[in-house]
């Protein structure tokens, strides 16, 4: 803020104390981020060749919000701009009621809303299917892996349980690697191998007792 922005009805030693304290009432930092919004405009105005006075008009903002989203700039970022240009306004003695009118406020929060959607599509990892093929890349690993025998064939047992029973891999293991629920994860007396008979013929089963029912998918 500079006192020769403020009305000259203020007299000069008291605009100087008026100033010094207002540009104490923000941070550098922040002063800093909102110079970084001064410049964008700027930048704005030299990109589409337009005269800009302050204060801007409605539509001149939302061309130059729009100018920004298609430059990919955030919500967040596009809202700190808005609040270096309103400090703009206020250290030219300038005061306008909101820069931020009902549409701009939408289409901020629309623009989140977009950067959210495309962080949550971007952090979901593929999972490939289990398929007999699959599982002959995993047995090639594992023969080529360094860790023991014992160690091997836990691996194979738990993935090709999982995949003839159909079993979700978190019905099978602990969530925790260091640690276990026993009223929730598979332990040993859960599995059992039985003798029955199928087409007259007696067979080997592996039978497993789940803790929790297939059907329940809430999430703990």
């Amino acid at each position: 803020h500079n006192p020769s922005d403020l009305d000259n009805s203020i007299p000069e030693h008291l605009a100087k104390k008026l100033c010094s304290a207002a540009n104490h009432g923000i941070a550098k930092s922040t002063w800093s981020s909102y110079n970084s919004g001064v410049k964008m405009l700027h930048n704005y105005s030299k990109d589409l060749n337009t005269n800009l006075e302050a204060p801007l008009s409605h539509n001149q903002l939302l061309i130059f919000i729009g100018w920004l989203l298609d430059k990919q700039v955030g919500a967040d970022t596009i809202n700190t701009y808005l609040a270096g240009l309103r400090q703009l306004y206020l250290s030219k003695g300038l005061n306008p009621v909101s820069i931020r009118s009902e549409l701009i406020t939408q289409i901020i929060k629309g623009r989140r809303h977009q950067t959210l959607s495309m962080d949550s599509v971007g952090s979901q990892k593929q999972r490939l299917p289990a398929t007999p093929a699959i599982l002959k890349l995993l047995k090639l690993d594992l023969l080529k892996s360094s860790e023991n025998s014992t160690t091997k064939l836990l691996i194979w047992a738990v993935c090709t349980l999982a995949y003839n029973g159909a079993f979700r891999i978190g019905e099978l293991l602990a969530k925790k690697q260091t640690r276990f629920n026993p009223l929730d994860t598979l332990l040993e007396d859960d599995i059992k191998i039985i003798e029955t008979s199928v087409n007259n013929t007696k067979t080997k089963l592996i039978q497993v007792c789940l803790k929790q029912e297939k059907t329940n998918s809430s999430k703990s």
